[in-house]
């Protein structure tokens, strides 16, 4: 789903799918709040995967901004329920993929099994605009873009 479609994703998927939760949550983006409340849309014992880190919102990118995410990240996959924690296993994914895995990602992408959204398109002349898009706060609605 395109995480732009809707104010409060996490909120959303509650509404919409808290009656049939989901089998396993892949998050492109990096949202704390939608791992945060996976609970409520994501089978027990079923594995959110994060592939994705977004500084938090409303903050510009620093050191401690920056530590603060990582600290998301160790708590997401080390804070156990009893002690508050999200009762949903928690995956990082890592940058690093094998040739076996992208062969494997080309073969679901050319059978129809894996679409991939777009929000933008950039020419390769572009590359330092798609980065400060990344990182920079926007001004106007003080998010992230």
């Amino acid at each position: 789903m395109n995480y732009r479609e809707h104010d409060s994703v996490h909120e959303y998927l509650i509404k919409e799918f808290g009656a049939e939760p989901f089998d396993a949550i892949i998050d492109a983006y990096g949202s704390q709040p939608l791992f945060l409340h996976c609970t409520k849309y994501l089978k027990p014992g079923r594995t959110f995967v994060s592939i994705g880190v977004q500084p938090p919102a409303g903050r510009k990118v620093t050191f401690w901004s920056l530590l603060g995410t990582v600290g998301h990240l160790i708590s997401n996959s080390f804070w156990p329920a009893w002690l508050g924690g999200v009762n949903r296993p928690y995956f990082g994914a890592k940058g690093f993929p094998t040739l076996k895995a992208l062969e494997r990602v080309a073969d679901l992408v050319r059978a129809g099994k894996l679409r991939v959204p777009l929000d933008s398109s950039w020419e390769m002349e572009d590359a330092l605009k798609v980065c400060l898009k990344l990182w920079i706060q926007d001004e106007e609605t003080h998010e992230y873009c």
